[in-house]
């Protein structure tokens, strides 16, 4: 036997065999650095609610009174505050947020009820919300500090679900209530909530107060510039 082609055939079976493993290795190699997956996209932005006349924790606009007796009364008991808007869209509001001063932290710790109501506008061309709400509800919204206002009243951010929603129509003219419930406040008989300032002014009619004969219209003067202001509130869908 010749001893060389014996050897030649040991050193052909270690080549093949180290060229088996090198195979394997960069085989597995290659499934190491096989590219990742993508990334998701990132989410879409949040809608833009369908009214936006947010309060400013800069400008720090006053807040104004809105009070009926009770949920089950809502007679004014005082004044009540109500602003308006048109319609740009038929469908659902479902969530509803305001921004309103505390007169005391029981009112927000617990959150207490608050009597809200749209209402029609009675004429076309005119600013002058009808007499009966189209739909009322009285709810307990959570709510966040938002800051102090130029009378250094507490601002807090309240935010409720319409149960059931309001089905609003496009090109329909509505005014908004909110309204401390006297009779389910922190301390009734005593003002606890006022409602909070706006501006600019939308090209729309002025924010107002009614008084308990809902006869009488008076717009709101902030007390700090005595220069007019809307209210402070959102409505998305």
């Amino acid at each position: 036997m010749d001893r060389r082609n014996g050897n030649g055939g040991v050193i052909a079976s270690l080549v093949l065999t180290g060229a088996i493993v090198a195979a394997a290795a960069l085989a597995a190699t290659s499934q190491v650095v096989s590219p990742t997956p993508s990334t998701p996209a990132a989410p879409l932005p949040a809608q833009a609610p369908k009214v936006n006349q947010p309060w400013s924790a800069t400008q720090k606009w006053a807040s104004f009174e809105s009070r009926v007796k009770s949920c089950t009364g809502p007679t004014p008991f005082a004044r009540v505050a109500m602003d308006d808007w048109v319609c740009n869209e038929t469908g659902q509001i479902k969530t509803l947020v305001w921004w309103g001063a505390v007169n005391t932290g029981a009112q927000i710790n617990p959150n207490r009820k608050y009597y809200i109501a749209v209402y029609p506008n009675m004429v076309q061309g005119q600013c002058k919300p009808g007499t009966s709400p189209i739909q009322k509800w009285c709810l307990t919204p959570t709510s966040t500090y938002a800051g102090l206002d130029c009378q250094n009243k507490r601002v807090y951010r309240f935010k409720v679900a319409l149960n059931p929603p309001f089905n609003q129509v496009r090109g329909r003219h509505y005014w908004l209530q909110i309204s401390e419930a006297d009779a389910e406040s922190a301390r009734p008989g005593v003002e606890d909530f006022r409602w909070s300032g706006h501006r600019p002014h939308p090209l729309k009619c002025r924010a107002l107060q009614r008084n308990p004969a809902m006869a009488t219209f008076t717009p709101l003067i902030d007390p700090c510039d005595n220069k007019p202001d809307e209210l402070a509130f959102q409505l998305w869908k």
